[in-house]
């Protein structure tokens, strides 16, 4: 009983470690399920246009900075949010969201391709490492601190894992990967 207690007290703290890595990775499997749902209902899904008390609330620099910008965009949909105000649109296939400042100032654009839609510069890059693996979804992200340059987040899978790709200026490197 005495080289019990110490031999408990020991191991204790491992099968703690054991457990929660567990846990972590099960939450990580529950979040790709989840993002992979996600993905293949956004394309699905249409755009409802804004309510007119809701047009009223956002910033006239907004909507002119849109309308300027994004004047061949269908259905767009502007809502409020904590720090300004957003748009969303679908516009040749590639969900768009437009985010604005409270003062109506452009801050980001986010961009949901379907593979067919990315850039080829981007797939070429994307083919020539990862070929055999298949294409899931892809982002992009331009701020106003990126220099009109896009940063693309490609999630793409095979047998063994799942990983997430950044690219920007023609470097890739892996953000995420995750095995199966």
């Amino acid at each position: 009983m005495k080289k019990l207690v110490p031999t408990i007290i020991i191991a204790l703290p491992w099968l703690i470690i054991f457990s929660q890595q567990a846990n972590a990775q099960l939450a990580i499997d529950t979040e790709i399920i989840n993002r992979k749902n996600e993905i293949s209902a956004i394309f699905k899904t249409p755009i409802i246009p804004s309510s007119r008390a809701t047009l009223m609330l956002i910033k006239p620099r907004a909507i002119r900075h849109f309308f300027n910008n994004y004047s061949e965009a269908k259905n767009a949909s502007w809502s409020i949010i904590a720090y300004g105000f957003k748009v969303s649109f679908m516009m040749d296939g590639v969900i768009n969201s437009v985010y604005y400042d409270r003062l109506g100032y452009w801050d980001e654009i986010i961009k949901k391709f379907p593979e067919e839609k990315l850039p080829l510069e981007v797939i070429d890059l994307f083919k020539k490492r990862y070929n055999s693996n298949t294409f899931i979804y892809s982002e992009s992200i331009e701020n106003i601190h990126s220099d009109n340059e896009a940063t693309y987040a490609v999630y793409v899978e095979d047998e063994k894992s799942l990983k997430c790709l950044r690219i920007y200026k023609g470097e890739m490197e892996v953000i995420k990967e995750i095995t199966k």
